[in-house]
């Protein structure tokens, strides 16, 4: 029989033992499965967040292409408004509430000043999923936009067929300015504006643009050039690899612009030395795919896997 002094010292003894090795380590593996379910679900939910944003900021510059060819009664040119150049993203400062800053480019008279405005942010022109897109680029200095503008499905075969064309008329460019009414594809067919992550001076293929080491420029070479850029050693020679969406004001093809010449996620080269005639390649952080903002002002979801063709007829605004 146990005395009642006995048992009292057991239920202390009891009371007081710490834990087992085995229920350590029990306790650790339940706490390790809980964290590698969690963890992923929160950054699921975290990216979910950012896409929403991403697609959101993408509606707000298809509402400002909208009123801006509303209101000028043509789409934002590659090069630029007459007398103000800069990129289309230039052109709609005032439908996206930043006038005070359009009128600060206006005024500015030297390139190096109207550059110096493309180190001032706009996070409506900024993915939250490039975690480099907000970061300030000394080399420029500049800020980026992940949002660049469609300019066809390769120059030298095509010229500008995409949804932006220069606002000059020249033996390079025909017609000048587009509007709505030249699109014959439809505006939901054909994409305005697609997303690019920004470069950030490595040598990411998704972020530089490499050289292929000859010149491809017939039209009957587009299709050797595409093969070539995307079969380019990581290791070639970088074309820039500072320029990528950076600065957001220039007009120049490679850093505001891109094409349908190869699929979302592929390298982007220029074609020796001619940057219209390069593979400029939508690309993102999102999972196996890129956004689009489509000319009516609807953002889609397009997979990195999409067939070559289909992706073209989307990137011509003549559906070829």
């Amino acid at each position: 029989m146990i005395s009642h002094t006995t048992a009292k010292q057991s239920r202390k003894e009891s009371f007081y033992r710490g834990f087992t090795i085995v229920e350590l380590v029990v306790s650790l593996a339940i706490i390790g499965i809980l964290l590698a379910i969690l963890i992923p679900a929160v950054q699921q939910a975290r990216e979910a967040a950012r896409l929403a944003s991403c697609r959101n900021n993408m509606r707000q510059i298809g509402v400002a292409i909208h009123n801006f060819e509303s209101e000028r009664g043509i789409i934002p040119p590659l090069s630029g408004i007459a007398g103000v150049g800069g990129s289309y993203l230039v052109s709609i400062l005032p439908q996206m509430d930043q006038t005070a800053l359009f009128d600060r480019y206006l005024v500015a008279k030297t390139f190096d000043e109207k550059t110096k405005i493309g180190s001032v942010m706009i996070r409506s022109y900024i993915c939250p999923s490039d975690s480099f897109g907000d970061r300030l680029v000394l080399a420029s200095p500049s800020r980026a936009t992940n949002y660049a503008g469609n300019y066809g499905t390769g120059y030298q075969k095509f010229g500008y067929n995409g949804f932006f064309r220069p606002s000059n008329s020249t033996s390079l460019v025909v017609g000048g300015p587009l509007r709505f009414a030249d699109i014959s594809d439809g505006l939901s067919n054909t994409v305005a504006v697609a997303e690019i992550l920004s470069a950030n001076g490595s040598n990411d293929p998704l972020r530089s643009v490499f050289a292929t080491p000859q010149p491809l420029y017939r039209p009957d070479q587009l299709e050797e050039f595409a093969s070539v850029c995307a079969n380019l050693p990581i290791q070639g020679v970088v074309g820039d690899n500072f320029v990528r969406g950076r600065p957001w004001v220039w007009s120049d093809h490679l850093s505001t612009y891109y094409n349908h010449i190869l699929t979302p996620n592929h390298k982007s080269c220029l074609n020796f030395q001619n940057p219209r005639n390069s593979a400029l390649t939508s690309s993102s952080a999102h999972h196996e795919g890129v956004n689009v903002l489509l000319a009516d002002g609807s953002v889609d979801f397009i997979s990195e896997s999409i067939d070559l063709v289909r992706w073209r007829n989307l990137g011509s605004r003549e559906g070829d």
